[in-house]
């Protein structure tokens, strides 16, 4: 069970909390959180060489901008939605928190690896960091948009409602923007980009 600490915010939906401990939050809520009061991690880094084989669990991997990580289906360009134009490839990341509340909340039970996303992530919500500049490890990253689920996880998963338990916390897709290994139990670090924001007009 992880542990409340300041900083941590959790997602609310129909009047109730979902997962004591989940953080993922509504986008329109973002401004209202002080990002410099999270911390967090790495819990778990997952690969798959092609499209649609099984996610395999790895203690570290090399983050390359403009192609991925190493040994990732999307870092061959053989992924099912690989597109060499998009950033939005290069590296997806998901909340523990997450994967726990849906086992809470809807009976539904995933190891990390399962939910089809590259970094499992503690103690951080991610939905604050699209538009933002974040470091994970000696690895900087960009937040480009949401990683909402689809139906393909569903049906690669067999875990059937799946895609709507994850719909808002199914975690983030990130831009690589500078090369280095990830590895499990590297720090998220906030960069100064992150905590104040871009520069005023």
């Amino acid at each position: 069970m992880i542990t409340s600490t300041p900083g941590r915010t959790k997602w609310r939906r129909r009047g109730r909390s979902i997962g004591a401990e989940c953080f993922a939050i509504c986008p329109s809520r973002q401004q209202s959180v002080n990002l410099a009061g999270m911390t967090g991690r790495i819990e778990s880094i997952n690969i798959a060489p092609t499209a649609a084989a099984p996610m395999v669990s790895v203690s570290q991997a090399r983050a390359v901008p403009g192609r991925g990580l190493e040994g990732d289906r999307y870092f061959e360009g053989v992924g099912t939605y690989s597109d060499p134009t998009s950033p939005s490839r290069e590296v997806t990341l998901i909340e523990l928190e997450a994967i726990e509340a849906i086992e809470q909340e809807e009976g539904i039970v995933i190891v990390p690896g399962t939910a089809r996303r590259n970094i499992v992530t503690s103690g951080i919500a991610l939905n604050h960091f699209v538009d933002k500049e974040f470091k994970l490890g000696e690895v900087t990253l960009y937040g480009i948009r949401l990683c909402e689920p689809c139906n393909y996880l569903e049906e690669l998963t067999e875990k059937k409602g799946i895609r709507r338990a994850l719909v808002h916390r199914g975690g983030l897709r990130a831009e690589i923007r500078t090369e280095g290994t990830l590895r499990v139990g590297d720090e998220f670090v906030l960069t100064d980009t992150a905590i104040s924001g871009p520069p005023k007009p």
